[in-house]
């Protein structure tokens, strides 16, 4: 918008014109734009649910992977019933305490425990970390963190920890099949 210019008897003489070189502001918005989608690239490649908690409000946002981990159907509004639900019963209560440790000043959330996806009731570990962020007053504002899935890393430190075991019971047959009592 120009607005015109008027000398004391209202006559127009002119406009007014301003302008701003913004280059260096776009320049910054582009590189910020290719830094976050590189990051969106690397969470879908490593499998990496995200969330962002508005505590205050109420508010949670997801990314798609949280939602994939999870088995929900993505943009579901999900509380913290639903998630809850998802939680093996005998892990439920280890979950609760250290996020409600979190929330009453422990700041770092780390919780790993079985859910059982929603789509495919499918049996899965997880690992939950996050930050909440406090006001001057101690008062929990803000909660982000990611998860993942560990079931896999959990299932080769079974299989692992098995086969040792299978090893060791082997050796130990092998050494009492070679003593001889007379």
């Amino acid at each position: 918008q120009c607005p015109p210019w008027h000398d004391h008897e209202g006559d127009i003489k002119g406009i007014i014109i301003s302008a701003e070189d913004i280059t260096s502001k776009k320049d910054r918005e582009i590189q910020l734009n290719k830094v976050l989608a590189r990051f969106e690239l690397i969470q879908q490649a490593a499998t990496i649910g995200m969330w962002d908690w508005d505590i205050i409000n109420r508010d949670i946002i997801f990314n798609a992977e949280y939602y994939e981990i999870l088995g929900w159907y993505k943009d579901r509004n999900i509380s913290n019933k639903d998630f809850y639900d998802l939680i093996h019963p005998d892990d439920l209560g280890g979950v609760k305490a250290k996020m409600n440790s979190a929330l009453r000043g422990g700041a770092q959330y780390d919780a790993e425990f079985r859910i059982t996806r929603h789509n495919d009731q499918k049996l899965r570990w997880v690992k939950d970390k996050g930050m909440i962020e406090f006001d001057e007053d101690g008062v929990p504002l803000r909660g982000y963190g990611a998860i993942i899935d560990v079931t896999e890393q959990k299932l080769l430190s079974h299989e692992q920890l098995r086969a040792a075991g299978e090893n060791y019971h082997n050796m130990i047959n092998a050494m009492l099949e070679g003593i001889w009592s007379v």
